[in-house]
């Protein structure tokens, strides 16, 4: 069954990944006004956008002092998508004359990956002199920002994100593949994925590039490698089939169909036109998390951002310095 999306896909108007976005943007505010003002701020620390009512008492004002006051500030912001990193100068100038008496003024400026020039610079500076705030950002930022003002619980608002990181995904619009772990919560057979090295799921799946997998039991990731191979495998009698393009040697041959079998004869499970993932190798870590409740389902987790470094080491390096983090 095809899956139901909450944004847009099947469209060829230019203006679609900006309608989306202001979508995502729309439905946190609609579900909670001071989450869409948090979201701005994980953003950027220096964005200042106070949303919302403000309910005071005992405010004086310059003749008299009411009992109390209801009041909302003025704000504007004006966003600019990009797929791909450039951007005109003349034209965000241009959006600046967009703005009238506001008192806060914003033009958000979203790319695909983060690029700091001495035109980026000029033109922030060139701002700050017109009062307005000018952040550049990236659709991955906005999904990390979006996934941060969420608890455990608020399930359908975190499906929302995942979505729109997917449509997004599905846009080239997070080039960032190289850095991401696809995480899998894995419970009865969670010691065979660690002993053969892989991981499987239907292949109807939807599906993003990435580079490492990662393997979830009782709230940790507590086995990381990077993928070498996936491949979609059907069964007959013993004999492994390969559906996609990939090939595979005899020893992933026999790792796929080792744990067919197991999956087989342990649970009554049949792996047939499933999708393998494949690891060379694969290193024990302790990345926990530690908010209430387990993952739902495959996560994604961007292991730059995580660690903090442009240029990521050796994978069992990496699975040393997931030690040293958490998550919630």
């Amino acid at each position: 069954m095809a899956k139901v999306h909450y944004f847009q896909r099947y469209s060829v108007k230019e203006n679609l990944v900006t309608n989306n976005t202001l979508l995502l943007f729309s439905q946190i505010y609609s579900y909670k006004e001071e989450y869409l003002e948090t979201m701005l701020g994980e953003i950027n620390d220096e964005l200042e956008v106070p949303i919302g009512l403000n309910f005071e008492q005992q405010v004086a004002g310059e003749n008299s002092v009411p009992d109390g006051v209801i009041e909302q500030n003025s704000f504007k912001i004006l966003i600019e998508t990009k797929r791909g990193k450039s951007f005109r100068e003349n034209q965000l100038k241009k959006h600046m004359n967009g703005f009238g008496d506001e008192k806060y003024k914003v033009l958000l400026v979203i790319t695909t990956s983060e690029n700091s020039t001495q035109k980026k610079r000029d033109l922030i500076n060139f701002a700050k002199k017109k009062d307005i705030q000018l952040v550049f950002t990236t659709f991955n930022s906005i999904i990390s920002a979006a996934r941060e003002i969420f608890n455990e619980h608020e399930y359908e608002m975190k499906d929302l994100v995942s979505d729109y990181e997917e449509f997004c995904h599905d846009s080239n619009l997070l080039p960032r593949h190289e850095y991401r772990m696809i995480a899998f919560p894995c419970g009865s057979s969670y010691k065979e994925n660690i002993e053969y090295g892989l991981y499987y799921e239907p292949s109807g799946r939807s599906f993003r590039d990435h580079r490492y997998l990662g393997i979830y039991n009782n709230k940790t990731i507590k086995a990381i490698g990077e993928v070498k191979k996936h491949v979609i495998v059907k069964f007959e009698d013993e004999e492994v089939e390969i559906l996609s393009d990939n090939n595979i040697n005899e020893e992933e041959r026999k790792r796929i169909l080792a744990a067919y079998m197991e999956a087989k004869n342990k649970r009554g499970w049949n792996l047939s036109k499933h999708r393998f993932y494949l690891v060379d190798e694969i290193y024990e870590t302790e990345y926990k998390k530690v908010s209430p409740g387990g993952m739902r389902g495959k996560q994604y987790f961007d292991l730059g951002n995580i660690l903090e470094k442009e240029e990521l080491p050796e994978t069992e390096q990496v699975a040393t310095l997931l030690r040293e983090e958490v998550w919630e």
